[in-house]
């Protein structure tokens, strides 16, 4: 039994006779006819009642017509389901992300993704980016998204298992509490040596705003800060300067979640930015799914936004805060 044979029998069934059946079929008349009989003879049953007043299908032909109908349309359905799946408009894929990337650039392109292929079904995590590395390594994760500032020595040290493109570039800014409200849009580091400065901690095999925080300080040693405080993630720093417990390096997208408590300055020094990189596994062949996310990431159209470009500030250059 096949689905070609099912296919013909439904026809006779429909067309009550082989005439009308075999010309929707276009086929021949002889040829339908042999076709159901082989189906009779594999189910050991007749399946019509031939007879002057057309055919009509007997009780097991009933039944089977019931079970064809459901298996041809399961068939359909599955046969569309493998081709969305081979075309990315269908499937599953585990994307890690960076907390600060997901701050403002992630859910654009996730509304992107949707716009597209509602049908992609994305397993977002936002694990330290020491764990996105390790996964990706390890072939848990279908892409990850890393921020560094040096993301030549990103792939000296990872590029022999992945393939690590950068994304966008990300300005850092000076994140402080409301009482400091009153400084000018642009500030120096070596103003604020006295405060307390809040640095995430350091992840090995990857160059992020420690290191960078470290190279300026070691550069400009009147920008050093008399008392440096290490916090678990970027993202912890922003309730605790929001306390007034410290003051933090952090990417401009923090406006997004820092709240009234919180205002954001330039830094005057020439400081290094921070690059979102997108890094999948070189010898793991991506879904077509997995592709189609990872080409709208790394498509410029999806960052070409009000907000994203690098320069001034027109609120900051007004002494407005966020």
């Amino acid at each position: 039994m096949d689905t070609r044979q099912l296919t013909y029998f439904l026809a006779v069934v429909d067309h009550q006779g082989f005439t009308a059946a075999s010309a929707a079929l276009r086929i021949t008349q002889p040829a339908l006819s042999n076709t159901v009989k082989q189906l009779e003879k594999e189910c050991g049953v007749p399946l019509l009642h031939r007879g002057a007043r057309g055919t009509r299908p007997t009780e097991a032909g009933k039944q089977l017509a019931t079970d064809a109908r459901r298996i041809l349309h399961d068939l359909a359905s599955t046969t569309a389901r493998m081709r969305s799946i081979a075309q990315g408009r269908r499937g599953q894929v585990t994307l890690s992300v960076a907390p600060a990337f997901e701050w403002w650039h992630l859910p654009h392109a996730l509304n992107i993704v949707e716009g597209a292929a509602p049908d992609i079904d994305i397993d977002l995590r936002d694990p330290s980016p020491d764990i996105t590395l390790r996964t990706l390594h390890e072939g848990v994760i279908d892409l990850g998204v890393v921020l560094t500032s040096d993301v030549s020595a990103l792939r000296r040290i990872h590029g022999a298992d992945l393939s690590l493109e950068p994304l966008l570039t990300m300005p850092l800014v000076v994140l402080l509490p409301r009482s400091m409200d009153t400084l000018p849009p642009y500030v120096s580091l070596a103003d604020l040596a006295s405060e307390t400065w809040l640095v995430p901690a350091r992840y090995p095999g990857l160059s992020g705003l420690p290191e960078l925080l470290a190279n300026v300080w070691r550069e400009r040693p009147t920008t050093r800060p008399e008392t440096v405080t290490e916090v678990s993630t970027l993202q912890t720093c922003v309730p605790l300067v929001a306390a007034g417990r410290g003051v933090a390096l952090v990417p401009e997208q923090v406006r997004e979640i820092m709240g009234a408590k919180c205002v954001i300055r330039k830094v005057r020094e020439s400081v290094a930015h921070q690059t979102a990189v997108v890094g999948w596994r070189t010898q793991q062949p991506l879904s077509p799914a997995a592709l189609r996310v990872k080409d709208v990431l790394l498509d410029p159209a999806t960052w070409a936004r009000p907000g994203d470009a690098v320069g001034p500030d027109p609120a900051l250059e007004q002494e407005q805060s966020w």
